[in-house]
């Protein structure tokens, strides 16, 4: 359902998916994301969708809730994507899930997500896109893990 210029509501989980893996498979320079439980269409857990971005070098921000390291394979899931190069910061809490894709175009989910997981509004560049892409957070966390290296940031 188109809202205005710029903005449109998506609705159904299929439909999410489809909206989400082809931002990212459609991204040329970066992603932004910030993640949180409950986890339905992407979890912290690597997807076919997620390798493929990676292979091809794009810088991958992620700014996870504190309540993800609650998730059953957490540590797993973000020492791989550590590993698959993604920049991973924490805070206590965000909110809202959102994906911001080379700055243009961005989704927010509206609703609590999980498995009722069935609403979100895409953004796309003069429908406040670029406002969106200027949202930081303060005092992040920086999540790694200890390799044979020392501590990773």
């Amino acid at each position: 359902m188109q809202l205005s210029n710029g903005i449109e509501i998506v609705r159904g989980r299929s439909e999410i998916g489809s909206w989400l893996n082809g931002l990212l498979l459609s991204a040329k320079e970066q992603f932004r994301m910030f993640a949180k439980p409950p986890f339905a269409v992407f979890g912290i857990s690597e997807t076919d969708t997620e390798r493929e971005v990676a292979g091809r070098g794009l810088r991958e921000r992620i700014i996870i809730e504190r309540t993800v390291l609650d998730e059953p394979t957490a540590e797993k899931d973000l020492v791989a994507s550590l590993d698959r190069g993604q920049e991973i910061r924490m805070v206590q809490s965000l909110p809202a899930k959102l994906l911001i894709v080379d700055d243009s175009i961005a989704i927010v989910q509206l609703d609590e997500g999980g498995h009722a997981h069935s609403e979100i509004a895409v953004v796309r560049a003069g429908g406040g896109a670029a406002g969106l892409s200027g949202v930081q957070l303060r005092e992040p966390v920086a999540v790694g893990h200890a390799t044979a290296g020392g501590p990773r940031p």
